[in-house]
């Protein structure tokens, strides 16, 4: 892919030229003959490639073909080896670095890895690598301009931002050709107090709440009127009381196939993960940001399928997502389009105003036998307590002051 991207600017040379290519061909290849061209990014480009790798046997190999340069809390990866990408994606014992040795062999790109040296990796071998794209081989086009919406309240933007300050971005705002009429969109939310999250949703107590919320969308909506979408895992917990309605992707592509439909549910979360936070915090950039990149803007963009998108629609919108801050966000945004009248309203399923349960170890399931036993082990205990108590007094009694107390 990377020498058909390489080559265009030499097969074309007639003005006019379209060529359409993805995000990762646009990171992946070399643009330096693209001069003169001007350069369209549609919706907002990941600017991170990451990686968990478990390498319990692989630490000489590590050390063999990786230097670690330390730079503040993590470590630049840079290459000793003289192998290729390639070599590393025939070798069928060395293919999971293939992506991570691309990334290091690229003089564009700046691989960071959360290990201080080889040597330092414990018995589990756990670690994570992240590569930053440098946007400085985007100089090379005549213009650049992304089509984003928030682009500056994304993860990319913050990123670029903070690592490469020197750049200028100038706003451009699209000129609205087509009159909307106003509608209504009334947006309901589940919880107050506490937010959607992974752990939440993994937890017995998440999956019930899961499956209150579907029952409740369910008998307010139209199956025949209604999208909804949710995390990939979060599925069978939504789908027997939605299972008429259509489930989309959270990424559904742009279409107009929905545009008349006007209720929407996303039951989504997507937060960064502990390791990511860490990482973000050493840069000085609010692990917040990937939250709304990740989340609340593909919630946002999941929820622009519907009849909202159709420019000559009446029709009031209802719209379901999990807490206040991804409501919020949605009437932040769609407020702001000057044709969508937004109206947040709480449903109550009984954990609106609870905090979220902490993580840890589901208790265990006992037989009624094993409750009983437990039981009768609790009351011999009190028992036996009870009796060195009466003992420890009568001696108290006998002997005086001279025995201690029990506190």
């Amino acid at each position: 892919v990377c020498t058909d991207v390489e080559a265009i600017p030499h097969r074309h040379r007639l003005n006019h030229v379209i060529a359409i290519i993805t995000h990762e061909a646009l990171k992946s290849s070399d643009l330096a003959d693209f001069t003169s061209w001007n350069l369209v990014i549609d919706e907002t480009p990941s600017v991170w490639d990451r990686q968990e790798l478990r390498t319990t046997l692989s630490r000489e190999f590590l050390q063999s073909h990786y230097e670690l340069l330390p730079v503040g809390a993590r470590c630049v990866v840079s290459s000793i080896s003289d192998k290729t990408a390639a070599d590393f994606r025939r070798d069928s014992l060395t293919q999971e670095l293939t992506v991570m040795h691309a990334r290091v062999c690229d003089p564009r790109m700046t691989v960071l890895a959360d290990v201080a040296s080889w040597d330092d990796l414990g018995e589990e071998g756990n670690w994570t690598w992240t590569s930053i794209f440098s946007p400085m081989q985007l100089a090379v086009f005549e213009r650049v301009k992304i089509l984003a919406n928030a682009f500056t309240r994304s993860l990319t933007y913050k990123v670029l931002a903070k690592v490469w300050p020197e750049i200028s971005w100038l706003p451009e705002c699209r000129q609205q050709h087509r009159p909307y009429l106003r509608r209504m969109m009334r947006i309901r939310y589940f919880a107050a107090n506490h937010t959607a999250s992974r752990s939440l949703f993994d937890s017995e107590e998440g999956q019930r709440r899961l499956r209150q919320i579907s029952e409740f969308i369910a008998g307010e909506v139209e199956p025949e009127n209604h999208i909804w979408t949710c995390n990939h895992d979060d599925i069978p917990s939504l789908k027997n009381a939605l299972v008429r309605s259509q489930r989309l992707s959270p990424r559904q592509s742009g279409s107009n196939a929905y545009n008349h439909l006007t209720a929407v549910s996303a039951i989504y979360t997507a937060k960064a993960s502990p390791k990511e936070r860490g990482l973000f915090q050493s840069l000085g950039i609010d692990p917040h940001a990937a939250t709304e990149t990740r989340e609340y803007e593909t919630i946002f963009q999941f929820v622009g399928r519907c009849a909202v998108r159709d420019p000559r629609s009446t029709k009031a919108i209802t719209v379901h997502v999990y807490d206040r801050q991804q409501a919020e966000y949605l009437h932040e945004l769609f407020s702001a389009t000057n044709y969508v009248d937004c109206e947040l309203s709480l449903v109550d399923l009984g954990f609106a105003h609870r905090r979220a349960p902490k993580p840890g170890r589901r208790p265990l399931q006992r037989s009624q036998s094993e409750l009983s036993a437990q039981r009768d082990r609790k009351r011999l205990l009190a028992r036996e307590r009870k009796r060195r108590q009466r003992a420890h007094e009568h001696k108290r009694r006998e002997f005086g002051d001279v025995l201690p107390s029990d506190n």
